[in-house]
């Protein structure tokens, strides 16, 4: 069977060059390339988008919540950090205009130069929906001069 090429076994994605000898196709090459490309992108925006989603629906309810006041009795660090900024877990008491008080908590991205400002005690403006009253967007905190 010399000069003529090998039958390709079923399953197998190879070459033959003129020399007779295998190789290897370049597609095969490729397709784990993009493989590789495309895992590492889906990694990525799942680790981006859970990262960010808080943020969005923040920005969201300072928009279209309802005004209330609270106050900071805890706060968390997440370890995560975005820009050099630490992402928080807040702790907040909210105190709905007419209604009772009740405790929740929030994600959000504070600058290291406010973070003092935003310890237990602190009173904080907020806004939550009205639908569901878990969630909650720290507006401002009450800066008390002495």
């Amino acid at each position: 069977m010399t000069g003529m090429p090998e039958p390709i076994e079923p399953g197998k994605s190879h070459t033959t060059d003129l020399s007779g000898e295998k190789r290897i196709s370049p597609f095969r090459g490729v397709a784990l390339g993009v493989s590789v490309v495309l895992f590492g992108a889906a990694v990525v925006g799942v680790t981006l988008f859970s990262f960010l989603a808080p943020e969005c629906e923040r920005d969201e309810l300072l928009k279209t919540g309802v005004e209330a006041k609270g106050v900071i009795i805890g706060i968390e660090d997440t370890g995560n950090r975005y820009n050099e900024q630490p992402q928080v877990i807040l702790k907040v008491r909210v105190e709905p205009k007419g209604g009772d008080p009740y405790e929740t908590e929030t994600k959000m991205i504070i600058s290291p130069v406010y973070l003092p400002q935003f310890q237990p005690g602190a009173r904080v403006n907020l806004k939550y929906d009205e639908a569901d009253r878990t969630k909650v967007a720290v507006d401002s905190v009450e800066v008390r001069i002495p």
